[in-house]
């Protein structure tokens, strides 16, 4: 469970890497004045990934997926104190840098291998 899980995390960091990261700039984008700091994004944006990964593992219903994450990823931000708004401004203004979003990206991959071979 937990290496598909694995998998399916590697899956959406490809994508959000081919999709939603422009050049290696921030270029345009205003810093947000709630800039999540680098650490606190990663782990907030990590268990958003293995959320997500779980609920799609569950259900190849997409609709689905997108109901249990307006419920559950409410709970998530909440545990870190962060609105909706400042992560999403956080995202976006850390995803108009791709070599930064490859390393946080990096970072979350590495925690979940640790977090592997702790299980086997």
């Amino acid at each position: 469970m937990l290496l598909s899980l694995y998998r399916s995390s590697l899956f959406i960091l490809l994508a959000c890497l081919a999709f939603n990261c422009s050049n290696n700039e921030f270029g345009d984008v205003k810093k947000p004045k709630n800039l999540m700091n680098e650490e606190k994004f990663t782990k907030v944006l990590s268990e958003m990934m293995l959320l997500e990964a779980t609920v799609q593992n569950e259900s190849s219903n997409n609709e689905h997926t997108h109901k249990v994450m307006e419920v559950s990823s409410p709970k998530i931000l909440n545990k870190y104190h962060v609105s909706k708004k400042t992560y999403s401004e956080s995202f976006e203004y850390y995803a108009h840098d791709k070599l930064k979003m490859e390393e946080i990206y990096t970072k979350i991959v590495d925690q979940n291998n640790i977090e592997l071979s702790k299980i086997k």
